[in-house]
């Protein structure tokens, strides 16, 4: 493997992995609650972070670094999978894709208001179109179908989109009051908080009634899911020491189109109207990541995996 093609070739199995992983979860949750599978699929994940941290023993966050990194773990890990995981049952996987990875739109939002982040004239254009797309979508399946159940999904993942904003602009603020923060030791406590609380409440609510424990499909669902989120984050931490992380962040721009497409090409295409509210939600978040930023701004942004 060249080195120039090395960062796109891992970028590309980055986007290959996470991108299909939406349809894994489709299939997953036909066997399963959803609560129940990301609970499972979170496990594989969280063990891989958790003992790579502990290998790398990196500088131990501080007392603050270590609540606020907590605190994040359950908007980003625990309610961010629950979001997926539900929202692909009830709301299909292309719905789902685009709706949970609109969370830049709210990082904008929420840096501007909280952290006071300057936005440049395209990146506010790119949130009025990126809200106006989701409003889109929203609109035409009230006027399609009216489906409650759908409806609900697309909120739920709507909703870990503003979870997976809210948590990075807390990463944010923290990472620039302690420079110091280390990427891999953040990422290990956010899961080493989540996953367990997911599992609690997982089993906690659902017990083991409605999981078919016997299902092939779920265990491959899981395993896929579960170990695509460790290869595709270890690919994320490597691909990160090859290129700058803002060029990475535009490349996962491609991770909703690619689950869009696996559900095209499987027959599933979305309504018209829904498939150009999708289109428009994912220009308006390609124009907010997309502008180059200053050095001073690379600094100050949270590198953690969307797995």
């Amino acid at each position: 493997m060249g080195s120039r093609a090395a960062p796109f070739l891992l970028l590309g199995t980055i986007t290959l992995l996470w991108g299909t992983t939406y349809r894994a979860t489709a299939i997953g949750t036909s066997h399963s609650p959803a609560l129940m599978f990301g609970a499972l699929r979170s496990v594989p994940a969280g063990l891989a972070l958790v003992l790579a941290m502990l290998a790398a023993r990196p500088q131990r966050p501080s007392r603050r670094g270590f609540v606020l990194g907590a605190a994040s773990g359950l908007l980003m890990v625990a309610f961010w999978i629950f979001a997926i995981s539900e929202g692909v049952a009830r709301a299909g996987a292309a719905n789902a894709a685009v709706l949970v990875n609109s969370s830049t739109l709210f990082v904008a939002v929420l840096g501007r208001l909280f952290l006071g982040e300057r936005l440049t004239p395209r990146q506010i254009a790119g949130v009025v179109v990126g809200f106006a797309g989701i409003v889109v979508m929203f609109s035409s399946e009230l006027r399609l179908s009216g489906d409650a159940r759908l409806l609900s999904g697309m909120a739920i993942a709507l909703l870990g989109g503003i979870a997976w904003g809210s948590g990075t602009v807390l990463v944010k603020w923290l990472s620039r009051e302690e420079r110091s923060l280390d990427a891999l030791a953040l990422a290990g406590l956010q899961y080493a908080v989540g996953v367990p609380v997911l599992v609690a409440i997982a089993f906690a609510t659902k017990g083991t009634a409605g999981t078919d424990w016997s299902s092939g499909g779920l265990w491959g669902a899981v395993a896929y899911v579960g170990l695509g989120a460790v290869g595709g984050t270890l690919c994320y931490f490597l691909v990160l020491r090859l290129m700058d992380a803002t060029r990475v962040s535009a490349a996962l721009l491609l991770v909703p189109v690619v689950a869009v497409l696996v559900e095209i090409a499987r027959g599933n295409t979305p309504a018209g109207i829904t498939f150009a509210g999708m289109a428009i939600a994912i220009v308006g978040v390609a124009a907010v990541t997309l502008p180059a930023r200053s050095r001073r701004d690379l600094a100050t942004e949270p590198v953690l995996p969307r797995s």
